[in-house]
């Protein structure tokens, strides 16, 4: 437990935890507001009375009605309000039922409540089961899963959550997010990846809360740790490495073990020049150091101390993030993105969890064994690696012509600008600036066909036509369209001769992808065009 541990909750304040106070009003997901100044919330359900008072459940346990408004408030932002009072109200029926729920509610204890929210959490799980309404269950551990994602230290442990995803409820989700691919909860899938690394890649901002946010989904993406890992990085575990070839850097993230103080147990990673910069990027723009050591200065500092810490032993961590405002980040970052999933066709739901669950698909994808996916995700054992292994998500499906066709126009990777030949293009009449057709769709007259022309006015050190299509430099010819179509066949069938070779790792065939969604989105665009001039 990384917080004081108070005799008392009588005199817990959210913001000496460093979470968000209550609102006392909020615009729910039909853009209505909605009081929630009282111990009664009225939700705006259109179609029956739909309320809630606090005060009947008789909770003094702080920490527990926080948690609780804390994830109806999301709730309230992201689903109906129906929705919204059905779940918070099911959840504290759900609850009251179980033996242990009275000492719960009157908990004062931080550790105490820990145990007690553990306990009636299995003791619900039975009575739902034994009542044969299990699929109730559903709702319970969606909030457990919620809060230990941005409240872990109210109680809500990560192995526990991983635990309760485990079980499988009958007509709800079979077994965990990650072995039905969830499109709200489970890994990422490729598109979604593309759509956030472009739109990470993209983000120039130097405002010092992008920078963070843009710096906790790097790392998150690229090294697949719980959120409380990279919130316990200081500067100094950022260190270049002294060799006489290029840079090389490492970081040094903290393990999280039972029985073990913080940041006394490390694993060291290497990294790519890229992510090196996005780290120097974050030292130079993120809160000021107060510390006379700057290796001791938190990697992600918050912008203010916890006032709760300072003076105490605590001290040491007042300038740290929790776990939850780590998490905060990145959703914020993806809601700045406005990124809409082409899977769901609403905005992404994104958390370090689902990172560290499209990290490790990628890797089983990639060929890597059990034991080294556990240590790679810093586990002690096999145990938990193995679902990654049985889960659906880690096959690479098969991307057919139609929805590949369907799904780019979401994407919109193609940023360049269609013209009709290459009259019309920047600089199509230098005939070293045309984009010719790949050598393998040469046909047996030998004419060799342009696909379109590069407009950058200088040495370009891509490799054509395979990068062209997602760059924003390519002006492609709409007199070719029926070339594209040649070329958007062909990756195609690469694509799916690469997904079923043994021999090739899947990753190289999902690499494709992008070009592949690049190139029909030119395809889409000029059928759009054809069909404009017809009409």
């Amino acid at each position: 437990m990384t917080l004081e541990n108070p005799t008392s909750n009588s005199a817990w304040r959210a913001e000496d935890y460093g979470l968000d106070t209550l609102p006392s009003s909020v615009i729910d997901s039909h853009k209505m507001p909605m009081d929630l100044s009282g111990s009664v919330w009225r939700f705006n359900n259109v179609s029956s009375s739909a309320s809630l008072n606090f005060d009947r459940y008789s909770i003094s346990n702080a920490w527990l009605l926080y948690s609780l408004k804390r994830h109806g408030v999301f709730n309230l932002r992201r689903i109906s309000p129906s929705a919204s009072y059905i779940s918070l109200r099911m959840n504290l029926l759900d609850m009251r039922r179980a033996p242990s729920w009275s000492k719960l509610a009157r908990a004062t204890d931080l550790n105490e409540h820990e145990t007690l929210l553990n306990k009636v959490m299995s003791e619900a799980f039975q009575s739902l089961k034994k009542r044969k309404v299990v699929h109730r269950f559903n709702r319970l551990r969606q909030w457990y899963v919620w809060c230990s994602d941005f409240l872990p230290d109210l109680g809500f442990l990560p192995e526990e959550a991983y635990k309760w995803q485990l079980v499988k409820v009958p007509g709800g989700e079979k077994g965990v997010a990650v072995r039905t691919s969830d499109p709200n909860g489970g890994p990422l899938d490729d598109a979604e990846v593309i759509l956030l690394r472009r739109a990470l890649i993209s983000d120039g901002s130097m405002e010092r809360v992008h920078v963070q946010q843009r710096a906790a989904i790097w790392l998150a993406l690229i090294f697949g740790r719980n959120p409380a890992n990279i919130a316990l990085l200081r500067q100094g575990d950022f260190r270049k490495l002294e060799v006489d070839t290029d840079d090389l850097w490492t970081l040094s993230i903290p393990r999280i073990k039972k029985n073990a103080l913080p940041r006394t147990l490390f694993k060291e990673e290497y990294l790519e020049s890229s992510l090196a910069k996005v780290i120097q990027g974050l030292l130079e723009h993120g809160p000021a150091s107060t510390s006379s050591d700057r290796a001791e200065w938190p990697l992600f500092a918050r912008q203010f101390p916890r006032a709760s810490f300072v003076g105490t032993p605590m001290e040491q961590w007042a300038w740290h993030m929790y776990a939850g405002d780590f998490t905060a980040l990145i959703q914020s970052a993806v809601e700045r993105y406005a990124i809409v999933s082409p899977r769901t066709g609403e905005p992404l739901y994104l958390t370090t969890r689902r990172l560290r669950y499209t990290f490790a698909t990628n890797r089983v994808r990639e060929g890597i064994s059990a034991r080294d996916l556990a240590d790679a995700l810093d586990h002690s054992d096999l145990q938990h690696v193995q679902v990654y292994f049985d889960a659906r998500s880690t096959v690479v499906e098969r991307l057919d012509r139609a929805a590949a066709l369907h799904i780019a126009p979401k994407l919109n990777l193609f940023k360049g600008r269609t013209v009709k030949d290459g009259d019309a293009a920047s600089l199509g009449k230098n005939p070293a600036k045309r984009i010719r057709i790949i050598p393998e769709l040469i046909g047996s007259d030998h004419h060799i066909r342009d696909l379109g022309a590069c407009g950058k006015d200088s040495f370009c050190k891509l490799f054509p036509p395979y990068s062209c299509y997602p760059c924003d430099k390519f002006e492609p010819f709409s007199d070719s369209l029926e070339v594209h179509e040649m070329v958007f066949s062909f990756l195609l069938d690469r694509r799916e001769r690469l997904r079923l070779d043994p021999l090739e790792s899947s990753r190289i065939a999902v690499q494709l992808d992008e070009v592949i969604y690049a190139c029909a989105q030119v395809i889409h665009n000029m059928r759009s065009l054809q069909d404009a001039a017809l009409s």
